[in-house]
């Protein structure tokens, strides 16, 4: 699926954080964040109350990672009998059922027991996730446990293999309350995990903690929910003491799950997320966006919009084979249209169904890069610290920063900063570094040939030059600095331009390469 699938996929839920935020540079969500503590004495076991919203029309995010700082106590698998409840999630989220616009907003309320981290105890995923008949939700032994809490979901292991999780937390909730059967897992990792997508986490920022919502591998199915929008929110409690689960024989209640720092400090929280690829950069996410390589940003994807829309079949105008026709399933693959991840090219269960190999949002049927995400991303970073007893002096985490090179071009986002091209736009002489040209025979728009190369020395000589010399130009410093050679601009930065090999094209080097396929 296009939206359900993928957004709810790879959505991860939130942990932490108050007040003031800071991002690591640009971007287009803007979360807002409370937390509490029922008991802010050091060493209590106080409940954590979190409270996060991204609110319209904010983008969704692609994968969000919450860290409980190390000075936290928190309880592993083997202190907490399973099924114990350690807390809720209750979500509020906007969604478009049936090719509607986004206008559909239940209020989720998930109640949390404490899950077997043992991945040898496998879970089947048959039939898969939404499927009210998934083996999660029944309960095969009887013993008052639905067999997610038993046993460990196939699928989690196909997302974190090899790696064991320091707690789990399952939730859910039926289609006579969310419209579709919902499961989450919440998955608590030790500090330091390399996380599949994001490496090795700096041990310093405590536990990182996602919410895996549904069954990400599940293939995608044409379904009653055809996308999905902000406004999100999230409402989480974490318990200090555990409850007891009325439908067991045994008492589970008043074991530690969270316990404060032992002594007064002012531990620091940090939330970090990565939003959903924008291909045209049109600011609505490939994810939401039915024509994601033609730029609509008067256009909104979440209503009702007769101007960019004249048939409301949630194709823009510019894009759509029939304009003032409404069809909401335009190539006919069985997938509506908001709901498509390819909408008007068949990709259907008789085609491909669905499939997105680089997972950027938008089908392999209609990708112009089928082997690279297509778009650049945002990454931002929330921090808040938190007075326990008489406080103290507070931690400074570094943010995460995964993706170097958020548009794919071959150059990451500090040297395209430092010589002036579009960190967020992979092609063209203002986005592309590589392509200095791009007027002159031979053509090298979008394209590095001799042009770019003889740009260095004609017509004027950029190579060995410095900042303060008449000639030189930050464009051609294409390897910042001066690196091992006295001037700026030196044999690195043509080295660079020859054997560049932009991620983009997944693997031809640029000089006498491919074209650049973006417009």
């Amino acid at each position: 699926m296009k939206k359900i699938g993928l957004v709810a996929a790879l959505l991860s839920l939130y942990l932490l954080v108050a007040g003031a935020s800071d991002t690591t540079h640009a971007t287009t969500i803007t979360p807002t964040f409370t937390v509490s503590l029922s008991n802010a004495s050091a060493g209590a076991n106080s409940n954590i109350n979190y409270d996060y919203v991204v609110d319209s029309p904010d983008a969704l995010e692609a994968i969000h990672v919450s860290f409980i700082p190390s000075e936290f106590g928190v309880a592993d698998d083997a202190s907490v009998p399973t099924g114990a409840g350690v807390g809720g999630i209750a979500v509020t989220t906007v969604e478009s059922h049936s090719n509607g616009s986004c206008s559909v907003s239940p209020f989720l309320s998930y109640d949390l027991y404490d899950a077997t981290t043992n991945t040898l105890n496998v879970l089947a995923d048959d039939p898969r996730l939404p499927a009210a008949t998934w083996p999660g939700f029944a309960d095969a032994d009887l013993n008052g446990l639905a067999d997610a809490i038993d046993k460990y979901p196939n699928f989690l292991n196909t997302l974190y293999p090899g790696i064991t999780p320091r707690a789990r937390a399952f939730g859910s909730v039926d289609s006579a309350i969310g419209f579709v059967d919902r499961a989450v897992n919440v998955l608590t990792f030790e500090p330091g995990t390399t996380l599949p997508g994001l490496g090795a986490l700096d041990p310093a920022l405590g536990y990182p903690v996602v919410v895996i919502v549904q069954d990400p591998t599940a293939p995608a199915l044409p379904g009653l929910v055809t996308d999905q929008c902000t406004l999100f929110r999230h409402l989480r409690e974490d318990r200090g003491l555990t409850r007891d689960n009325i439908n067991t024989a045994a008492n589970e209640a008043g074991f530690v799950n969270r316990t404060n720092p032992a002594i007064d400090a002012t531990p620091t929280f940090l939330e970090y997320a990565q939003t959903v690829r924008d291909q045209d950069g049109d600011g609505i996410e490939n994810t939401l966006d039915s024509c994601p390589y033609d730029s609509t940003p008067t256009w909104n994807p979440r209503g009702s919009d007769p101007v960019n829309d004249f048939d409301a079949d949630g194709i823009p105008n510019i894009c759509d084979p029939t304009p003032t026709t409404a069809n909401s399933d335009e190539d006919g693959d069985l997938f509506l249209n908001r709901q498509d991840n390819c909408p008007i090219v068949a990709n259907g269960a008789g085609q491909d169904n669905q499939a997105d190999s680089d997972s950027d949002g938008i089908g392999d049927m209609c990708d112009v890069v089928v082997t690279a995400p297509d778009g650049h991303l945002h990454e931002v970073c929330v921090t808040q610290d938190v007075v326990v007893g008489a406080g103290g002096t507070p931690t400074a985490p570094t943010c995460p920063e995964v993706v170097l090179d958020e548009d794919g071009d071959g150059f990451d986002r500090l040297t395209e900063e430092h010589i002036g091209t579009d960190p967020e736009d992979p092609c063209g002489t203002s986005a592309w570094p590589a392509d200095i040209v791009s007027v002159g025979p031979p053509d090298t728009l979008n394209k590095v040939n001799i042009v770019d190369l003889q740009s260095y020395i004609l017509p004027v000589r950029r190579l060995n030059t410095s900042l303060g010399d008449p000639d030189f130009d930050v464009r051609w410093d294409i390897v910042p600095g001066p690196g091992f050679f006295g001037e700026d601009i030196n044999i690195e930065d043509l080295q660079k331009m020859v054997f560049v090999m932009p991620p983009i094209l997944e693997g031809p080097r640029a000089f006498n390469g491919p074209t650049c396929p973006y417009p």
